[in-house]
């Protein structure tokens, strides 16, 4: 029988392997879109959306980037994780804390992970939802491609 997770040694998730190096906003593509990114989510949450609101009148030519951590001192080809935020399409950011956090201590742990933005925005609207998802999911792709 398994123990309980309380009872589990944990040393393995805390203790570090190896130090990180950190690669910030390294293009991955030139798109069309209304944003790429909306800092701020765990603010105040009016001005995100008040912010977000205006920013999605047009599109405009947008770099899309990720921050890339990346174990050092080790040789060879390491595994990939590529995180990707929440937001409804709406808000997030590459850059939040957790992501941050999750990045460092996986990268940490001897994988390459990158925390990717991607294109967000909307007019309100029938279908509008869907289509910032479908350029999203052409986003993550491309990131995939680039590392």
């Amino acid at each position: 029988m398994e123990p309980p997770f309380e009872e589990r040694d944990t040393r393995l998730y805390q203790e570090k392997f190896c130090d990180v190096s950190v690669k910030k906003d390294v293009i991955y593509a030139d798109v069309q879109g209304y944003r790429s990114s909306l800092e701020g989510a765990e603010e105040d949450i009016s001005r995100v959306f008040s912010q977000g609101f205006v920013k999605s009148f047009r599109k405009r030519e947008l770099k899309l980037a990720f921050d890339l951590y990346r174990p050092e001192g080790l040789s060879g080809r390491r595994p990939l994780i590529m995180f990707i935020h929440g937001g409804a399409f709406y808000i997030g950011h590459k850059a939040e804390p957790a992501y941050i956090d999750f990045c460092r201590h996986f990268a940490s742990m001897g994988y390459v992970t990158a925390s990717i933005n991607y294109r967000m925005g909307f007019h309100i609207g029938r279908d509008a939802i869907e289509r910032a998802g479908n350029m999203a999911a052409q986003d993550a792709p491309a990131a995939i491609r680039w590392l």
